[in-house]
């Protein structure tokens, strides 16, 4: 029961929000053409026209670039080559370490198979 009168109470309240922005739309273009002849929408376009001309955004430059400058004096090389060693032997051991383990596999799966093959 309370769901259903939040329902109804929030299309209420949309309906009002859009009647009142419906009423704001058509209070503006009766004024626009409350003096006007037969000429409606030229008075129209005329109106919108110098609105259209005020809404000019002005691009802003691009920030300026600031230089940094590399640090490389203060890289130990050593370190560097030590630390790609490191990683070079962890890979090294650890592909041979999965195909040790493809290997073991592939040896059980063969033994499964021949001790379930029928006699």
């Amino acid at each position: 029961m309370k769901s259903i009168v939040k329902i109804i109470l929030c299309g209420i309240a949309i309906a009002w929000m859009y009647s009142a922005t419906a009423e704001e739309e058509g209070a503006g273009q009766i004024s626009a053409g409350a003096g006007a002849d037969a000429n409606v929408p030229a008075a129209d376009a005329n109106v919108a026209a110098p609105a259209a001309a005020e809404d000019v955004t002005v691009p802003t430059p691009p920030a300026p670039r600031i230089a940094v400058a590399p640090h490389r004096e203060n890289v130990d090389r050593t370190q560097v080559e030590k630390r790609l060693e490191d990683r070079s032997a962890r890979t090294k051991k650890r592909t041979a370490e999965a195909e040790k383990d493809v290997a073991e596999r592939a040896g059980k799966a063969q033994q499964n198979q021949t001790n379930t093959a029928p006699q």
